[in-house]
């Protein structure tokens, strides 16, 4: 519940906090596509996940065009994560990420191959790397193994 200036101040500060440990200085070898309608379990553990590669999490925007319903869910959701999330369209839009949970494992060359569904970063990082040729995918299952 919104009670005031005060607590819009903390939320906004929140709302930062969020942008601002998502957009640390790690390379992301891996970005994580979300959306606040996948189960809440399964967001807190791909986060959970992403935290431990430094992959950044990624979604679309706001929930309903509400920063207040997104801040609401926010907070539940990654209270007890440090990883946060970014809000960006445009980074769906540049990897045609049309379904979610999603993961990109981007290379130095800036070559990426996509693989969807709920089932984790290992696995979606042992998938990609029996397709293709995949550094970024060999290091995410380094650091996860």
């Amino acid at each position: 519940m919104w009670c005031g200036v005060s607590d819009i101040a903390v939320r906004c500060k929140l709302f930062v906090l969020i942008m601002m440990m998502s957009n640390s200085c790690f390379a992301h070898v891996a970005k994580v596509f979300i959306s606040f309608s996948m189960p809440e379990m399964s967001i807190k553990q791909w986060l959970q996940q992403a935290e431990k590669v430094h992959a950044q999490v990624y979604l679309r925007g706001f929930i309903d065009n509400s920063f207040k319903q997104t801040i609401n869910k926010a907070t539940l959701v990654i209270k007890d994560n440090s990883q946060g999330f970014l809000l960006d369209p445009k980074e769906f839009e540049r990897y045609k990420i049309e379904k979610v949970p999603a993961v990109v494992f981007v290379d130095d060359n800036q070559e990426s191959i996509t693989v969807y569904g709920d089932v984790g970063l290992l696995p979606a990082a042992q998938l990609a790397a029996t397709r293709v040729e995949s550094k970024a995918a060999k290091e995410v299952i380094e650091k996860l193994t």
